[in-house]
């Protein structure tokens, strides 16, 4: 019968009166305790020597009875047993007598109760603790130095002959107790209000007082700061349904490894019912994309100890496999190994719900990237790029298109895989922790964070020498990269960074990320353009709200029948000092306000002087899109000069 179904929906009346009449003829004493304990005792031979305690039998008993009136109610329960027993229970404490028995148990060790083995284990291991060492100690697994595990022989299949004895992993089949003093000892030297943060209950001031001037890379290793993050990501996660915003806010500071993978899923918004489309997809079956997954998986990501397992491999070609036959439309590329490595890690026992990660990241932040002709998609993605650095650093900009170094000797596989093929697994999850959390265009801004640290490099470096500089990047502190990327993000105008490939940002978000992109589709004009653009809606918002300087180029008399609100006129493009307008630049740019440069319908000469403007090395240059015809009849931007 299955569990849940209603007895009345299956039998019927007469068959309840026909139980009930069998009943009453096996009971005993009226209660149907013996009919129960004989049927037990005939199934199964292990409580065949059942014994019931008197007093629990004669409680049992009268709890059985067929005649409810002769069932014991709760106080009768009571008072059948023996207050004797319990002398010892906390039942019949006073709350005096129970607050102090708690005050003075000074041990954490309900700390450790209340979380899981997975949680406790993590701690453990940060307290310094090796299971490693600890196994070894025990002689319950027997290392030998690699030198001595050397085959013979090795034929070119990597099939390996000779010395088997040596390259066997010994260990005894025996049960080792990992001592847990470290841990208890940390424990009980912190206060309980840091661990059991109370964080709808005190200032958000005193929730970031402990670790926030260290670095991510500390915080991970800090016991305490990791055991209260995770008690607080958990409860968030637990209700995020309606605490979304909290737990937005709370993630934004940094992520608990061990709550990675969850937090991951709910900025996805990825649910259960999406991960059923793995299921249909037959990953065994052969592909055309077998040859290319047999050169790529045994090289992805080597260094991380979990990746080289035969088992990795396998469960990362299904989640390939199953993402392909998923998506048609797309093509396996260089590099999709590396961009589902991160996925593969972080539910390597949950495959579903990495395979609907996978899904989820590849259509929200590289939107047709794997179609089989992604000319136009790549090509787009590194206009935007190289505009955008125009537009934070023009002379580095400059410095770079002199000596002809474009973004597609080196950014396309920043791009093509969100930096998963250049950087390595530790890394990329804190860049993608914050990846997450902002939209499609945010790569962009990560590329422009690692350009900015290798400034000076490439400002000195010949042709040469860069492309040396980034077959082989060095170590970038990952921290100052997303400090550089999130700052980028929040200067730099958002319709700067459209692409029309890309999936459009949120509505619901505050101006100017959340107003509409009228952009026209104009990929072929793109290219021409040094500086970006900038679309007619957040222009008029921030005319409206006195964030951009407007530099008017068109003639006086055109200017006189109709301007921009507080726009500045400068007719005489031809003169490269400036006069009238640096004073007001320099301001915009302490201000860090877009400049926009607005002409009419001889789009060469805006082309001409923004170039000149980012050629000088003036930051923040940008266009309307449009030009000044686009808004001309936009009554709330336009007046006439007197």
């Amino acid at each position: 019968m299955a569990t849940g179904v209603l007895l009345r929906k299956v039998w019927s009346v007469k068959q309840y009166i026909n139980i009930l009449k069998c009943s009453m003829s096996r009971a005993v004493r009226g209660s149907l305790l013996d009919p129960i304990l004989k049927a037990l005792r005939s199934a199964s031979h292990s409580i065949g020597d059942l014994e019931v305690d008197e007093e629990l039998s004669n409680i049992m008993e009268r709890c059985l009875s067929l005649l409810p009136s002769d069932r014991p109610t709760p106080h009768e329960l009571l008072s059948l047993t023996d207050r004797s027993q319990s002398r010892d229970s906390s039942t019949f404490e006073s709350v005096e007598v129970l607050n102090a028995r708690i005050r003075s148990n000074n041990d954490c060790d309900w700390i450790l109760r209340e979380m899981t083995v997975q949680d406790a284990f993590f701690l453990w291991r940060l307290c310094g603790s090796s299971v490693e060492a600890i196994l070894v100690r025990n002689n319950a697994i027997t290392l030998r130095h690699p030198v001595l595990t050397n085959p013979s022989i090795v034929v070119e299949d990597l099939q390996m002959f000779g010395n088997d004895e040596a390259r066997r992993f010994c260990v005894k089949p025996e049960v080792v107790l990992l001592p847990d003093k470290n841990i208890r000892e940390k424990l009980t030297s912190v206060s309980t209000g840091d661990i059991f943060l109370h964080s709808f209950l005190v200032s958000s001031e005193s929730n970031h007082s402990h670790g926030d001037n260290l670095s991510v890379i500390v915080k991970e290793k800090d016991m305490v700061y990791q055991a209260s993050r995770m008690r607080l990501i958990s409860h968030l996660l637990a209700s995020r349904f309606y605490k979304s915003l909290e737990l937005l806010s709370s993630v934004a500071r940094d992520i608990p490894p061990m709550r990675r993978a969850d937090v991951w899923c709910a900025l996805l918004n990825v649910r259960s019912s999406d991960e059923w489309d793995f299921f249909s997809c037959n990953t065994l079956a052969v592909h055309a994309s077998d040859r290319q997954l047999d050169v790529d998986i045994p090289r992805c990501h080597q260094y991380e100890e979990l990746m080289t397992s035969p088992a990795a491999h396998y469960s990362l070609r299904r989640l390939l496999k199953a993402w392909l036959l998923s998506h048609p439309q797309y093509v396996y590329w260089q590099g999709c190994d590396s961009l589902a490595a991160p996925f593969l890690l972080l539910y390597f026992n949950r495959l579903p719900t990495a395979f609907s990660c996978l899904t989820t990241f590849i259509k929200k932040y590289l939107n047709n990237f794997f179609l089989k002709d992604n000319s136009a998609v790549i090509q787009e993605q590194l206009v935007v790029f190289s505009q955008l650095l125009a537009f934070v650093d023009a002379k580095l900009f400059t410095r770079l298109m002199s000596m002809e170094f474009y973004p597609e000797l080196f950014a396309i596989p920043w791009f093509l895989t969100c930096f998963a093929h250049v950087l390595p697994i530790h890394k990329l999850f804190h860049v993608w922790d914050q990846l997450l959390q902002r939209d499609s265009s945010f790569p962009l801004f990560i590329g422009l964070a690692i350009l900015h640290q290798l400034r000076q490099t490439l400002i000195e470096s010949s042709f040469n020498d860069a492309i040396l500089l980034f077959s082989d990047l060095p170590d970038l502190s990952m921290e100052v990269v997303v400090a550089d990327s999130i700052a980028y993000y929040d200067r730099v105008p958002p319709s700067c960074a459209f692409r029309c490939h890309a999936i459009p940002s949120d509505s619901y978000l505050p101006p100017p990320r959340g107003l509409p992109c009228s952009r026209e589709n104009i990929s072929s004009e793109l290219k021409k353009w040094q500086c970006p653009q900038l679309s007619r809606e957040e222009f008029a918002w921030r005319v409206n709200h006195q964030l951009i300087l407007v530099i008017d180029i068109r003639s006086q008399i055109e200017f006189g029948r109709g301007c921009v609100l507080r726009s500045i006129n400068y007719p005489n493009v031809n003169d490269s000092s400036l006069l009238n307008i640096a004073e007001p630049m320099r301001t915009a740019q302490r201000n860090q306000h877009p400049i926009c440069i607005v002409g009419g319908k001889d789009v060469d000469i805006i082309r001409k002087f923004s170039g000149q403007l980012v050629s000088m090395g003036i930051d923040g240059i940008c266009v309307i899109d449009g030009g000044f015809e686009a808004i001309r009849h936009n009554t709330t931007l336009i007046h006439i000069p007197h």
